[in-house]
């Protein structure tokens, strides 16, 4: 622009100016006139040479280094000290005398210089003795095109609407695949805490062989006793949910000594035993067994509250970055139209410029006033990239993705979402289903139980034990018995299956009752437990009360912003509405020349930030429609 003002002086109406020569020879009278207009500058020609244009000249067309130059060598045509230069269009186009070095004949080059985009937008039209390099308005269209890239997969697009977005984000988000392993977990860690219900089945078998020295000749004359035996046991055992416990055993055993006062050798033994045990105070209403289950399931619940907890968050938070993103993308069409806008300003205040309309300062301010909007329109690109990526990162459940490759098109509308929610409703949603306040609850629920167990160890343990017996006795008499030793002949058999018959029988019979009795002999220990853990119970239930207080003024200050922003949206499309109509009237006065840019430009500037206001007054309700439905804990 700079280059068009050193050479204004040579323009003398509104679109064109003459090039005279000294009329030395024909030849030099080649061009007669330059003339440049918005979108197009024009050589016309002396009559003479309309067949070398067609013949020579659009042939002599050379491109040059990187493609940012268009270099036209005109052969035929000369003029002596020719020289003329100008900005048109953000191009720079020369014309100037040169000289052929190898034959020291003198052409005309005419020189434009640009980017590449521009250099290819360039066409020419041929009429008469006439050319016109053209150039398309909306392919040139000043455009600040975004710097980084929004995604890998270039001009890869996918489109998003609210609800894709959500339902991406409950099945590809990390954060919330690992709290719902964290749940398995927790489950898992239940059902294995039962376990200790479950009966345990064993066996037992022993093989024992004794040589005993001993001074009694009556027992052994050797003076050495030798015992062998063969025992086996088998059992059922296990607690009931009481705190019982309970076993049920068969034992059997063969016995064969050389003992002269032993009767049977070998002797079988057979006893089938049925014993239980009940506490009566400590380990009566929770033990160890039971303090477990009830922790786990407790933490089972705390983890059904986090999962829910950290959903609900997912949820929000992609909401709130599909928002911000919507939001952003419209920022910046209303930032690429202000920039048009005031493109479109800064021509016509340089075309005025021109024509003296006006004066320098208006396309001073003209300028200035375009790279602001450039420098807003860059700014809200950078805001654009950004928000795309939180929202990625929130709906992506891997890098490199064909999300993470691609711009994403929302497809949701600029509108306010629909909310029906009173006080009152939200209060009593937010009380029922808020995940932190279940979470609470349960710890609390928890202290209380840890609570009554200290409790309860600290009692004495009174344990009612009962035990029923049934023996059978059998055997083949011992060769060592001696003749004085009596004995009742009835048990003699070699089968051990006597022994069982016995037993079956039932005619020898043992019952046993009895108690078993400790106390701990440190209960001041029991007593420090316990005040700690209801202090612990305290500072709970009073966090549990500041929550609620701060549920309540959570909700109070959604519903002000859901208030707030419905007054903002009405105030914003009444602002949005008049600032259209004060620009298209100024624009009609300066028109008239009525106005001046200054203020055209100010009322450009006052519907860019009406606009943007209204954006920010709908995007801010349906966040806080967002916020609301989180706060009563019904967004998932």
């Amino acid at each position: 622009m700079r280059t068009f003002f050193i050479i204004i002086f040579c323009i003398y109406n509104l679109f064109s100016f003459q090039v005279l020569a000294e009329n030395n020879s024909s030849e030099f009278n080649s061009i007669t006139t330059i003339k440049t207009q918005e979108n197009k500058i024009k050589i016309s020609f002396a009559e003479e040479l309309q067949d070398s244009i067609n013949k020579e000249l659009l042939p002599s067309i050379i491109l040059g280094e990187n493609n940012n130059k268009l270099i036209i060598d005109l052969k035929k045509i000369t003029f002596p000290e020719l020289f003329f230069s100008t900005e048109w269009n953000n191009l720079n186009f020369r014309i100037s005398q040169i000289i052929d070095t190898s034959n020291q004949e003198p052409f005309v080059r005419i020189l434009i210089e640009g980017n590449e985009n521009q250099i290819n937008n360039i066409s020419f039209i041929k009429n008469n003795n006439e050319i016109e390099f053209l150039i398309s308005q909306e392919k040139n269209k000043q455009t600040v095109k975004f710097p980084l890239t929004r995604g890998l997969g270039g001009d890869n697009k996918i489109k998003l609407s609210l609800k894709d977005a959500l339902n991406l984000a409950v099945n590809n988000n990390l954060d919330l695949s690992i709290e719902k392993d964290a749940l398995n977990i927790a489950f898992l860690k239940l059902e294995t805490t039962k376990e200790v219900y479950y009966p345990k089945i064993g066996m037992e078998t022993f093989f024992t062989n004794e040589k005993i020295p001993t001074a009694d000749s009556l027992s052994s004359y050797t003076g050495k006793l030798d015992n062998n035996s063969f025992r086996s046991k088998s059992y059922l055992k296990g607690y009931l949910p009481l705190g019982s416990s309970y076993e049920i055993s068969f034992n059997n055993e063969k016995r064969e000594t050389n003992n002269q006062y032993i009767v049977l050798s070998p002797q079988y033994t057979t006893n089938l035993k049925f014993k239980i045990e009940q506490p009566l105070l400590k380990d009566l209403w929770i033990d160890d067994n039971r303090l477990n289950i009830k922790q786990k399931q407790l933490d089972f619940f705390i983890a059904q509250a986090d999962l829910k907890e950290k959903l609900q968050k997912i949820i929000y938070d992609t909401e709130i970055a599909y928002w911000n993103l919507l939001s952003s993308q419209e920022k910046e069409k209303i930032a690429q139209e202000a920039l048009d806008l005031t493109m479109e300003q800064l021509k016509k205040a340089s075309e005025g410029f021109k024509t003296g309309k006006n004066d320098k300062i208006d396309v001073i301010s003209s300028e200035t006033e375009f790279e602001n909007k450039k420098d807003e329109l860059i700014t809200t690109q950078n805001t654009v990239f950004k928000d795309l990526n939180s929202l990625k990162l929130l709906i992506s459940g891997i890098a490199n993705n064909d999300l993470w490759n691609s711009d994403l098109i929302l497809t949701e509308e600029l509108k306010q979402v629909e909310n029906g929610i009173s006080l009152e409703k939200a209060l009593e949603l937010a009380f029922e289903k808020r995940p932190e306040l279940k979470r609470l609850k349960n710890n609390i629920t928890k202290q209380i139980i840890d609570q009554k167990y200290i409790f309860n160890q600290s009692l004495p343990a009174v344990n009612l034990v009962g035990e029923y017996r049934l023996n059978g006795l059998s055997g083949e008499k011992s060769e060592y018995l001696t003749s004085a030793t009596k004995f009742n002949s009835s048990l003699f058999s070699n089968q051990a299956a006597s022994s069982v018959d016995d037993l079956i029988s039932g005619n020898f019979p043992t019952i046993e009752v009895g108690l078993n009795i400790s106390y701990p002999v440190s209960p001041n220990i029991s007593k420090i437990k316990l005040d700690r853990n209801r202090l612990e119970i305290e500072q709970t239930k009073k966090d549990l009360k500041n929550f609620e207080k701060l549920i309540y003024s959570e909700l109070l200050n959604t519903l002000n912003d859901i208030k707030i922003n419905e007054f903002r949206i009405k105030a914003a499309e009444t602002s949005v509405k008049n600032a259209k109509a004060q620009l298209e009237e100024e624009q009609k006065r300066f028109k008239r020349a009525e106005s001046n840019i200054f203020l055209v430009l100010t009322r450009q500037k006052d519907l860019s930030e009406a606009r943007n206001r209204l954006i920010d007054a709908i995007i801010g309700y349906n966040k806080a429609i967002a916020t609301m439905k989180k706060n009563c804990g019904i967004n998932d």
